[in-house]
């Protein structure tokens, strides 16, 4: 059956721009459609078709965007303060300078997308896969990245201060200038990924010392390949024999086999540093 569109969004096409605010648009098909300076707070928009859609300068407050499609879609400038994203595409998605303070991003897909200089505070990014992601001058502060995936992911000038990404896996980033500032990186792989220019990154925190005055229970994260900033005395390769064995259990998807992984990790350890 084809999805039609309810009337106060047949009503757009003849500029008709009132508020949709508490609208129930649960799987819509809604690809391409114009959404832009639209008040959608609390509108339910789950496992709808938004794929290229234009909701820059939108308003999405507690907006349910669960399971939706937002491939390509354009979010710039959008409010998305405490909105729903879990398990959303938002593959190659354009957020330049949302506002996501608070939001559920749990297992999202956000390959390849623009997140440059979003506000992603306390927010929920935990499981999701940031591969390739531009999070660059990304506010981050106090956000959860528990076992999310930043592959190749571009972190420079990012405010990761007090950040949890504990398991989560690191390769491949560019973090140039990021504040590491009491970030848990405790069990997170650390792989191919230069640290050198980061600001506020510890000792302690890479030996699993969470507070000052722990002697038990630390849990450091796995280093391989990595260059260190000057003052920390820790070998760049000091656990290379244990990330294919964290890499194989963390990520099934990219890694079917142990051997797999084993390999991957000898492809990363040729990179060269300066």
């Amino acid at each position: 059956m084809q999805y039609k569109l309810p009337t106060y969004l047949s009503e757009r096409l003849f500029g008709n721009c009132r508020s949709l605010v508490e609208t129930s648009l649960i799987q819509a098909k809604l690809s391409t459609i114009n959404l832009r300076f639209t008040d959608l707070s609390d509108a339910d928009l789950s496992s709808a078709n938004l794929q290229n859609a234009d909701l820059g300068f939108a308003k999405l407050y507690f907006t349910n965007l669960s399971h939706t499609n937002l491939n390509h879609a354009d979010l710039s400038s959008a409010y998305l303060h405490l909105a729903q994203f879990k398990q959303a595409n938002l593959s190659n998605a354009n957020l330049h300078r949302a506002n996501l303070h608070n939001a559920n991003l749990f297992k999202t897909n956000l390959r390849n997308a623009n997140f440059h200089n979003t506000i992603l505070s306390s927010a929920n990014l935990s499981k999701a896969d940031l591969t390739g992601a531009d999070f660059s001058d990304v506010a981050f502060r106090n956000a959860y990245l528990f076992k999310a995936n930043l592959t190749k992911t571009n972190l420079s000038g990012a405010h990761l201060d007090n950040v949890d990404l504990y398991q989560a896996t690191l390769i491949g980033v560019k973090l140039e200038h990021a504040d590491l500032r009491g970030a848990d990186l405790r069990r997170a792989i650390l792989l191919s990924t230069d640290f050198r220019k980061t600001k506020n990154l510890t000792q302690a925190q890479l030996e699993g010392i969470v507070h000052p005055n722990q002697l038990e229970g630390k849990i450091h994260p796995l280093i391989c390949n990595s260059p260190l900033p000057k003052g920390i005395n820790i070998d760049i390769n000091r656990d290379c024999n244990k990330v294919a064995a964290a890499l194989y259990k963390n990520n099934p998807s990219s890694f079917k086999k142990l051997e797999e992984a084993e390999k991957f990790v000898k492809e990363q350890q040729l990179q060269k540093w300066n």
